[in-house]
């Protein structure tokens, strides 16, 4: 998972910037040259980080199909085996059933991302569960599967329309056109919060996938707690980060805003200088 977190870490910072530019160049017009540059410069490492991260992403669920075959298969919703497995872009899920009541496929294209290639069994949700009774003794295997289904396709969508919004500011700052669609570049900053959803249901994907395993076919999440640790200890320790993080995240957004809006010199300026 590391190269996948570094390359949307990127792509993150690439919106960032993107977003940061936007805003100057509709509002700073000593600096809006300078910023034209930057506007180019975030939009194409955002894509560079966008592309990588689904490279990276698609090469890591090859590698989980192997090593956690029920993390997989329940972001698919597949519940039984199927050659070719199909790819189910909506579904309605009914995991008491342990069914899908309806769902809009793409056929062969789960198989497709698993083997490069339109066929290749990919073993169910029920049938894991039953390997696994087996294998590691009689308890509940399946995680959340609405909750990761549902995440993985919020997380794709995401990841979409920031690629689309990406070609866009690209657009207009290699034609030196940055005014050409005013509303974009009132919209892109509204729109900062995409990536860091995009990360958080990310992030949910990868740690409520693997449940109930703290680490897989070793130890459970139940077996993992401190006999030590009291749940005021957890409330206290929670409450204390968040209120940190807090105190930190308005103190940073205070400082970058105050950057943000400060006018800077132009861009001729700044190279001679």
């Amino acid at each position: 998972e590391y190269t996948h977190t570094l390359f949307s870490a990127i792509a993150t910072a690439g919106f960032l910037v993107m977003a940061v530019s936007a805003w100057k160049v509709l509002h700073d017009e000593a600096s809006r040259r300078a910023f034209t540059q930057t506007l180019k410069a975030g939009a194409v490492f955002m894509l560079f980080g966008l592309f990588a991260t689904m490279g990276s992403g698609h090469l890591q669920a090859q590698y989980i199909a192997q090593v956690n075959p029920m993390k997989l298969s329940s972001v698919e919703a597949l519940w039984e085996t199927e050659d070719p497995a199909p790819f189910a872009i909506v579904a309605d899920i009914d995991e008491d059933a342990h069914k899908n009541n309806f769902e809009l496929t793409v056929p062969g294209a789960f198989s497709f991302m698993l083997y490069n290639t339109p066929s290749g069994a990919v073993p169910g949700i029920n049938q894991i569960q039953k390997d696994y009774s087996e294998k590691y003794g009689p308890n509940e295997y399946r995680p959340d599967v609405t909750g990761l289904f549902w995440s993985f396709r919020i997380m794709i969508a995401l990841g979409g329309l920031m690629i689309l919004l990406g070609l866009a500011a690209a657009y207009f700052g290699f034609t030196n056109r940055p005014l050409a669609c005013p509303y974009f570049l009132k919209a892109l900053p509204w729109l900062l919060p995409l990536p860091y959803l995009a990360n958080s249901v990310g992030w949910y994907v990868a740690e409520a996938g693997r449940q109930p395993w703290i680490v897989f076919g070793l130890q459970k999440t139940s077996d993992a707690v401190s006999p030590n640790l009291t749940g005021a200890d957890v409330w206290l320790t929670m409450a204390g980060f968040t209120l940190l993080y807090l105190v930190l995240a308005i103190a940073a957004l205070w400082v970058a805003m105050r950057f943000i809006k400060k006018t800077h010199i132009s861009f001729e300026e700044g190279r001679n200088a």
